[in-house]
């Protein structure tokens, strides 16, 4: 199994999971007629597994959001398809060799997808685009640098049909919530092209009318046609609607896939032509996004307790700030630390940083001593308005109360100098105090730092979880 799709089957409402290429197989011969040549089929076999590419959780992209543990799901909400059951029963005693056509398709295409950046494009597709496809904020707003208008003579070619629909004006009001200007019968307004030059008496009897390219007499109509008098006017009862093509034009227009491959083009010669400046690269060379990819943290192994001129527990603090780097850079975060070493690190310094990196989040971990031993436990400080922090710190302090037996003492507002210089979501944690047993004990011990460190980072990832 290349990389596994997990698929939201809306008939049977429950989720199963497909290898990507048999799903792309699935896909693409559900949307194009089996018929058409290897290329333009290939073509569609790439534009599928792009767009699973780039729905995929397992490969960085959003999933289907109305069905949160599936990557899409098998309906017009993500993308229609038959199943393999479906198929088979639709093609009879042919489906065997079909199936083995598609297949054989999909290992030709090399695990190929159409990227613009090296990311997966959204590769619109549609039927016919009788004769040039559209510019993406035509459609729906948003000028997309991959979809540009494309003149398309291979359409030309192999969709002439005009469609026509008929519609009474009253329904089309209905349909499109809108009110036509009705035309008074009795005055009979000319329509171009049909019905001009009109000359009525002062009773407002037609003298002549222009239909078409010939002149009638009024007397002429009520006898041809069968008016009751020559007081008569007109008013359109039915519109018809003709158009050329199917589909709002968006992408690779299928009967112009079809017209290049008959003329030996390839299947990426056909997709470069639909989608602008788009690379066709293997799947095994898009990585898949991690969490945290190219999220910036600064991480403070704080200065300590200051116990007369000596500072306490700074080389614990870094040493919890070191565990938290490296499950952090795991999930593709960059990770700086204020210090490396365990040496005194004054604010001013902090500040260069945090201005240097602007990084998402500045994270500052510190202890406490205080005569009174009696005194113990955890409080996670931020500045006031810092909405996001607030929401990291209460996630953090969940976590420390999961991980370890320090005393959660709560997340609170601070008005500290230091997040007044540095411009950026930024916590204070004071883990604890040196001065109590019971948290000097836990700061000392490998198990108890490396609890604090992943429940640190926990917080963080639950954090960028649930946003």
């Amino acid at each position: 199994m290349t990389w596994p799709v997990k698929i939201f089957d809306n008939e049977n409402n429950d989720i199963y999971t497909l290898d990507i290429d048999e799903a792309s197989a699935l896909i693409a011969i559900s949307n194009m007629p089996y018929s058409f040549p290897d290329e333009a089929l290939k073509a569609q076999i790439i534009m599928a597994r792009t767009f699973l590419a780039k729905k995929t959780r397992n490969l960085g992209g959003e999933g289907c959001n109305l069905h949160k543990e599936a990557d899409v799901c098998r309906s017009s909400h993500c993308i229609f398809f038959h199943n393999k059951e479906e198929l088979f029963s639709l093609w009879g005693k042919e489906s065997t060799n079909r199936w083995s056509r598609v297949c054989s398709l999909v290992t030709e295409t090399k695990a190929q997808i159409a990227v613009m950046n090296g990311n997966p494009i959204l590769p619109f597709f549609h039927k016919a685009c009788g004769g040039s496809t559209e510019n993406s904020e035509n459609i729906n707003g948003i000028p997309i640098t991959y979809l540009r208008k494309t003149f398309c003579d291979y359409c030309k070619d192999n969709c002439d049909d005009i469609i026509n629909i008929d519609i009474d004006i009253e329904e089309m009001e209905k349909i499109l919530n809108t009110k036509t200007s009705m035309i008074n019968w009795q005055i009979g307004s000319e329509i171009k092209g049909i019905i001009e030059n009109v000359e009525r008496d002062e009773d407002g009897r037609i003298k002549t009318v222009k239909i078409g390219n010939t002149i009638y007499k009024g007397q002429e109509i009520i006898e041809k046609i069968g008016i009751g008098s020559t007081r008569f006017g007109w008013k359109p009862k039915v519109i018809t609607f003709e158009s050329k093509g199917f589909g709002n034009g968006l992408g690779l227009c299928q009967y112009g896939a079809k017209g290049m491959a008959l003329e030996g083009k390839t299947a990426e010669e056909i997709l470069k032509v639909y989608f602008t400046g788009i690379d066709i690269i293997p799947l095994r060379k898009y990585e898949p996004l991690k969490l945290l990819d190219d999220r910036k943290f600064l991480l403070d192994p704080g200065n300590g307790a200051k116990i007369g001129e000596i500072y306490m527990g700074r080389d614990m603090l870094l040493d919890i700030c070191c565990r938290i780097k490296k499950k952090l850079s795991l999930l593709g975060a960059k990770v700086y630390l204020t210090r490396k070493k365990n040496d005194f690190c004054p604010m001013k310094d902090k500040v260069m940083m945090a201005d240097s990196l602007n990084p998402e989040f500045y994270i500052s971990l510190n202890c406490n001593f205080e005569k009174n031993s009696n005194l113990s436990g955890t409080d996670i400080f931020h500045f006031r308005g810092d909405t996001e922090s607030h929401i990291l710190a209460e996630l953090i302090m969940d976590r420390l109360d999961s991980y370890t037996t320090l005393v959660q003492k709560g997340v609170k507002i601070a008005e500290l100098s230091l997040f007044k210089e540095i411009k950026v979501n930024a916590l204070l944690i004071e883990l604890g105090y040196l001065s109590n047993e019971h948290d000097h004990n836990i700061f000392k011990d490998e198990n108890g730092k490396e609890s604090i460190s992943e429940a640190i980072a926990e917080g963080i990832i639950k954090f960028y979880n649930k946003n």
